[in-house]
């Protein structure tokens, strides 16, 4: 059972990051702790950098423009979308907390442009800020310290 967090500022997911790092955390889902982070980092990155890979153009431009209201007006992004093929890989969480850092630190005073979002197309300076912290909270949302209360 996913715990359901909201960020509605980028300091309030770091915070988060870095209470999860101060304790020993375990994984509610099937993708390992440093798996979470570096797909939180990557999207991110490549939010400035672009994107490899994107849905077609009419499907961003009838179900991506759907979800993008839905997902806007809800205020979160619900879990299950994501690449259900992807397997469990170990890797260095702490590693992977601190390029999460880095690319939020790096967005942050991103002035240049930002890709479209692979699924939802163009998205504003506003809507892209919502959007990563939306998808990182979904994300954290799959990890506890072992010392939280359970769910």
């Amino acid at each position: 059972m996913r715990r359901e967090l909201r960020f509605k500022t980028f300091d309030e997911a770091l915070a988060e990051l870095d209470r999860l790092e101060a304790g020993r955390v375990e994984t509610l889902g099937v993708w390992s702790h440093a798996q979470i982070l570096e797909h939180c980092a990557a999207a991110v990155e490549k939010s400035m950098d672009r994107f490899t890979k994107r849905a077609p153009w009419f499907i961003r431009l009838t179900l991506g423009r759907a979800a993008k209201r839905r997902i806007l007006k809800q205020g979160y992004m619900e879990a299950g979308y994501g690449d259900r093929k992807t397997e469990r890989k170990e890797g260095d969480a702490k590693a992977a907390a601190q390029r999460l850092r880095n690319a939020i630190a790096r967005y942050r005073t991103h002035t240049g442009p930002l890709d479209g979002h692979p699924f939802c197309g163009r998205l504003s300076r506003d809507e892209w800020d919502k959007m990563h912290l939306y998808h990182t909270a979904n994300h954290l949302g799959f990890l506890r310290r072992t010392d939280d209360p359970a769910p």
